[in-house]
């Protein structure tokens, strides 16, 4: 019998870019949050509102530092940022804070340590993709 908690378990298969359960565990009225004034900030709403957020990610990866702490109100998990796009390059740590209701994942926080190069590299691929560097 594992003594895992059963929120740990949900985080491990999101960290896992396990899509299905990830989105199977949102409550309809969900909601991530993403810091900064670049072109990915802002709030999220559900699970349409998070597939577009991700789809936007492009090479955008978190991957998981090793400790998944929750309970049944909060989880947090310490990850690491990568991303590159027509040579811009992001990597920095962060937090991933959850906040959970009823069983279900009611909000998310990205919480990167270094928000100036993480609204640096939205910058820079929003900029490329308008055709300017």
């Amino acid at each position: 019998m594992s003594s895992e908690h059963p929120n740990v378990a949900i985080l491990r298969r999101i960290y896992a870019r396990d899509r299905e359960a990830f989105y199977a565990a949102l409550a309809p009225d969900y909601v991530c949050h993403t810091p900064g004034s670049c072109p990915v900030s802002g709030d999220h709403h559900g699970v349409d509102g998070m597939r577009r957020h991700i789809e936007e990610g492009g090479t955008f990866r978190v991957n998981a530092l090793g400790a998944f702490v929750a309970d049944d109100h909060w989880g947090m998990v310490p990850v690491r940022l990568t991303a590159e796009r027509d040579g811009a390059v992001l990597e920095t740590r962060a937090f991933g804070v959850w906040r959970f209701e009823n069983g279900r994942i009611a909000e998310h926080w990205e919480c990167p340590f270094d928000l100036h190069a993480f609204e640096a590299f939205w910058h820079a691929c929003a900029r490329m993709s308008e055709g300017g560097r």
